[in-house]
């Protein structure tokens, strides 16, 4: 059997209820807005981690056990890793940059690291990849979990106990309407058309100048309803 064979998804998240009531997503709208939003950006999470053929398993709040983010979190990798896989790949429902042929690669990486990271730009982590061998329950619970350094916190404990990590390419989280905006000129046209109704469009002015240096400025109005006429690419 080879590593993604022995390797499951873990979706860790909260209902979009409970997304919709601490994050605003869209400024100067309603909270049913809100609520659309965290609904699609769920199940694009569960749609591309379904893309990669690896077993998932989705745990949302109300069946997490565990007083801090850490117990609760823990609690979820140990029931994975007791269906009986070798390594889990952790991701939440907030960073939509991510996309099968990165679950996939990361899956193959940890079959050879012992810990593969998905750092978000704020300092925390998009995607943890853990092995078995590596897991020990109170140094992970003790991590500075929901904080700006967890990255940096997960990196030097590994250092200090000798394990191999490797890490992917830093995305953003998606945390608020500022955040959001940061990261819609990088996706894909169906995941905007997803995400987003036209009349939602004009509050994010980023989707009406250049993107990068030597794009033309675009109207994200009219490609919605075609083809992009400038490239968009995943790490």
């Amino acid at each position: 059997m080879g590593p993604a064979s022995t390797t499951a998804i873990l979706l860790f998240t909260r209902t979009a209820q409970e997304e919709a009531a601490v994050k605003a997503f869209v400024p100067h709208r309603t909270g049913r807005h809100n609520l659309r939003i965290a609904r699609r950006l769920i199940r694009h999470s569960i749609k591309t981690a379904r893309q990669t053929n690896l077993p998932l398993h989705i745990v949302y709040s109300s069946q997490q056990r565990g007083d801090s983010f850490g117990e609760r979190l823990a609690g979820a990798v140990e029931d994975t890793l007791a269906l009986g896989y070798e390594r889990v790949l952790v991701i939440g429902n907030d960073c939509p940059r991510i996309n099968r042929k990165l679950l996939r690669r990361a899956a193959r990486q940890l079959g050879e690291q012992d810990w593969v990271l998905g750092p978000s730009k704020e300092g925390g982590l998009y995607l943890i990849g853990i092995n078995r061998r590596c897991y020990q329950r109170e140094a992970f619970i003790s991590l500075h979990w929901q904080q700006a350094d967890l990255y940096h916190d997960l990196c030097d404990q590994l250092a200090q106990k000798g394990q191999q990590l490797l890490s992917l390419p830093v995305f953003q989280d998606i945390n608020d309407d500022k955040a959001l905006q940061a990261v819609l000129p990088f996706l894909p046209m169906a995941i905007l058309r997803m995400l987003l109704e036209p009349k939602t469009i004009r509050q994010f002015p980023s989707l009406h100048r250049p993107i990068r240096p030597g794009w033309e400025t675009f109207s994200l109005q009219r490609a919605l309803r075609a083809p992009p006429t400038f490239p968009v690419h995943l790490s």
